[in-house]
């Protein structure tokens, strides 16, 4: 049970991990910059960090980081560390951006979430009734 635990947080992390992939190659191409891996780094490196400080959080409350409970902390956490260390590194924080961002992320990082509770929850009750 705790391997399939551990493989779920290691799903879930990736998961959250190309939401914010997304987000920030979709951001750059919104704006009209050139793509580059540096840029790009640049830009998701910051929301990268925050989530992962919210699956350190999930696993120190023992919430499982792919539960609605975890995305919720997890995106939280993308974004307030994020602009955060936007700030830090010199990176815009507009309010405007903060807004879209956290926006975007919840879409992203529970949307995730919430049809995956939804498939399990089917797959559970159809092998239930057979």
């Amino acid at each position: 049970m705790a391997r399939s635990t551990s493989l779920n947080g290691i799903r879930a992390g990736l998961a959250d991990l190309l939401v914010t992939l997304v987000f920030a190659v979709v951001g750059r191409a919104s704006h009209h910059e050139a793509f580059s891996v540096a840029g790009l780094a640049i830009t998701w490196w910051p929301f990268a960090i925050g989530a992962a400080a919210g699956w350190l959080i999930c696993y120190r409350l023992r919430i499982r980081v792919g539960s609605i409970g975890g995305g919720l902390i997890t995106t939280a956490l993308a974004v307030v560390l994020g602009m955060l260390l936007r700030l830090l590194s010199g990176q815009g924080v507009q309010v405007s951006f903060v807004i879209v961002t956290s926006i975007i992320l919840i879409i992203g990082m529970v949307g995730w979430r919430l049809v995956s509770t939804i498939v399990v929850r089917r797959r559970l009750t159809t092998a239930r009734s057979e």
